[in-house]
């Protein structure tokens, strides 16, 4: 019986090597960035708001960020990404890499240490006899307004003939399209229909317009249907190997019986 159990679990851990061997391998989740915050300090005194704070490490620039004033301090908060390994570049810290701070162009007495997904408080002090690179507010145009012609109404016309007939044009007053009636003297003139803007013509039926179907944004999904699958085999493969043991084990225990 031992014999047996042990071919068991022999043939399970075969399986599950073969089921991993098959899925493909996904790429490595890069790690978590290691966060610093603190105060900012320049011969001994706050900087003014704005000003440029950067992470560096061995010499390289990878997070920027900006001071601003809280409770009575000038403060700071970076996030330095980690580096990525599954590839060949370098975009950002390793464990125990030794963070440096830059204050507006003046390399700051602390350092920091890279971690992976910790948040830690480093309290910055620099010296310097030059002024610091204070950030300059950049003035914003106020922007011109076009002026809007309006269309002139044009007045009334009336041009009239003395010896065959007169012409008037006149200009709605309604949104009704009124076309403009020649008289001839001595002549009844019949009353003109008159069709408003948009009308349909004589013999059609409007159809009132429908606003378009908004169609819904398909998200995309993952497309999992290759992992179904080995997941079923791999059901199966552990199924039939349960009836196969269950079997022999029953052979095995009718021959003793016997």
């Amino acid at each position: 019986m031992m014999k047996l159990s042990r071919l068991v679990v022999f043939l399970l851990i075969t399986s599950l090597a073969n089921l991993f061997a098959v899925i493909p391998a996904k790429a490595l989740i890069p790690p978590l960035p290691s966060s610093f915050y603190g105060t900012v300090k320049v011969n001994g005194e706050n900087v003014a708001d704005g000003t440029v704070v950067r992470a560096l490490i061995n010499g390289q620039v990878y997070s920027t960020g900006y001071t601003q004033t809280y409770q009575g301090d000038s403060v700071y908060s970076l996030d330095v990404p980690g580096d990525d390994s599954s590839t060949p570049e370098i975009e950002g810290g390793k464990e125990g890499d030794i963070v440096q701070f830059d204050i507006a162009g003046v390399l700051a007495v602390e350092t920091g240490t890279w971690k992976s997904a910790t948040n830690t408080s480093v309290n910055l002090t620099a010296s310097s006899a030059a002024p610091l690179n204070t950030p300059q507010a950049t003035p914003t145009p106020v922007p011109t307004q076009t002026p809007i012609k309006l269309p002139t109404k044009l007045p009334t016309a009336t041009r009239s003939a003395a010896s065959s007939s007169t012409e008037t044009v006149s200009e709605p007053t309604s949104a009704a399209e009124t076309f403009p009636t020649l008289t001839p003297a001595g002549e009844q003139v019949l009353p003109q229909p008159t069709k408003s803007v948009g009308q349909p013509p004589d013999g059609f039926t409007a159809v009132p317009k429908s606003s378009p179907t908004s169609i819904p944004a398909q998200i995309p999904e993952e497309n999992k249907s290759g992992n179904n699958i080995l997941w079923i085999v791999f059901i199966l493969i552990v199924l039939v190997i349960l009836v196969w043991t269950f079997r022999i084990i029953r052979k095995s225990n009718s021959k003793q019986a016997r």
